[in-house]
């Protein structure tokens, strides 16, 4: 599409569905883009490469369970998530954030807590925290263990 914009074609959503049509045929093109369009999820196709199967993988996307921006300036608590892991910790709107662990570590892994100290009144409490939502269907790759290590160069 950036090709197209940049020798001064026409580049709108006719465009790319008949580019991607020409990929995958143009009622799948236009199946897919309506799923897209409306929040549904696309599944792969069967193999990236002969040596990867498609698999199911649920997620969690991050979730700070409060206002990013209390991260800064005044670090006051705000826009508090009711029921996010951040409320269910004991966070609450107001606290004042004296200390925050690596908002970046958390978001990149799953896995990864992420460790807030505030202060609510004369108190000062330090939480730790999985700063996730809700489940969410994906999709992965998964090395094909029968498949032959020549089939996975690239």
């Amino acid at each position: 599409m950036r090709r197209r914009d940049v020798g001064g074609q026409t580049y709108g959503l006719a465009d790319w569905l008949a580019l991607v049509g020409a990929e995958i045929g143009p009622d799948r093109a236009n199946a897919d883009y309506e799923r897209m369009a409306t929040g549904g999820l696309l599944i792969p196709a069967d193999r990236f490469a002969p040596c990867f199967d498609v698999v199911p993988r649920e997620s969690h996307a991050f979730q700070l369970g409060f206002a990013r921006a209390s991260l800064n300036d005044d670090r006051i608590v705000r826009d508090l998530q009711p029921g996010s892991a951040a409320a269910q910790a004991g966070l609450r709107d107001g606290d004042v954030l004296i200390e925050v662990g690596d908002v970046d570590a958390a978001r990149k892994d799953q896995a990864t807590t992420l460790r807030l100290t505030y202060r609510r009144g004369s108190e000062t409490k330090t939480i730790t925290y999985l700063p996730r939502g809700p489940a969410r269907e994906g999709y992965g790759f998964a090395r094909d263990a029968a498949a032959p290590p020549a089939s996975c160069q690239f």
